[in-house]
């Protein structure tokens, strides 16, 4: 007895029919990525990307947000020794996501401008 095989995707799932379908790849969704970005004499923001924003995203969304430059946007957080750590590069974002990211934590962080650096007051 011969059967014919289908192959269809549907909504990013591939189903192959015989005469029941069967998953083959199951579409993990990852919670939204949300920052709370905090700067002094401004509001803090929470903000959420659908993924973990690249740093042009993540500096172009603080641009609009508090009038910082593009190019003066950083970053500080207290990671876990209570120590206060400032980047400017994606390749420190990507580390950071790496090493402190647990989702759907929510990430703080303080808004910094290279031009008038905030202190950090709890």
């Amino acid at each position: 007895m011969s059967h014919s095989t289908n192959v269809t995707v549907y909504d990013g799932l591939k189903l192959i029919f015989n005469s029941t379908p069967i998953f083959l790849r199951a579409r993990t969704t990852m919670p939204p990525t949300k920052f709370e970005f905090k700067k002094a004499n401004a509001f803090t923001m929470v903000i959420e990307f659908p993924d973990e924003p690249n740093w042009q995203d993540l500096a172009l969304k603080v641009e609009s947000l508090y009038n910082v430059p593009f190019s003066d946007v950083g970053f500080s957080f207290i990671d876990e020794d209570d120590d206060l750590s400032t980047f400017f590069t994606d390749n420190v974002l990507q580390d950071f996501y790496t090493q402190y990211h647990r989702p759907p934590q929510t990430i703080e962080l303080i808004v910094q401008d290279r031009r008038s650096p905030d202190i950090y007051c709890r």
